[in-house]
């Protein structure tokens, strides 16, 4: 838990007399860097309503895996991006349900903020933020979040102060595409994209295929 000052971790993290595997360990530092991520997005900055949970679990959980891959004292763990990856199906899995939501939806009262604690949550969010850092650059992550930080530094937030700071930092550094329209289809659609086919034969012979 990432009380500010204070973050707690059940006894399964602390290794005493137990052998951790190279698995163990790996997964070890990607939980402690995801509550130390806390202290940044969830504390210093705190989003107002449950609405935007999912955007600090989201971004603990992208920057845990960045720093384990990245960290200087985590040079040695090399699978950071497979952990990753799996986090990433975790998402496209419950995206796939019936009970699948957009990432950013609205939370009527406290108790229904536990319904959205989930793979599209973690996983589909965090793959939203790992895209923001792909397809945008990193010059562009980092600018748009220093400004956000900068701004609402121990203060209470919502996801449009995020999307705008973000979509500036795009603007200032020339971006071709228009961050606000491209987050709009991550952020308020449910549900993965699907590429299918169409087989059409005559004959016994394929003419027309289609994707």
């Amino acid at each position: 838990m990432e009380n500010v000052g204070l973050i707690t971790y059940r006894d399964e993290f602390i290794q005493r007399d137990e052998f951790f595997t190279e698995e163990k360990k790996q997964y070890t530092r990607m939980v402690i860097l995801h509550e130390v991520s806390h202290m940044w997005f969830g504390n210093m900055v705190t989003m107002k309503w449950w609405d935007d949970l999912w955007l600090n679990e989201s971004f603990a959980n992208f920057v845990s895996y960045l720093s384990l891959d990245e960290g200087e004292g985590t040079k040695h763990y090399k699978g950071a991006w497979s952990m990753f990856l799996d986090e990433s199906f975790w998402g496209l899995t419950t995206d796939q349900k019936n009970t699948t939501h957009p990432i950013s939806v609205e939370v009527i009262h406290t108790e229904a903020a536990k319904d959205n604690v989930d793979g599209i949550s973690y996983g589909k969010g965090a793959a939203w933020l790992n895209q923001i850092l792909t397809l945008f650059g990193r010059e562009i992550f980092k600018t748009g979040i220093a400004s956000y930080f900068k701004e609402y530094a121990y203060k209470n937030t919502s996801l449009s102060d995020f999307i705008r700071h973000m979509h500036q930092a795009a603007v200032k550094c020339e971006s071709p595409i228009d961050f606000e329209k491209w987050s709009e289809t991550w952020l308020k659609c449910a549900g993965p994209n699907i590429i299918w086919h169409d087989i059409t034969e005559e004959a016994g012979k394929i003419t027309k295929f289609t994707v």
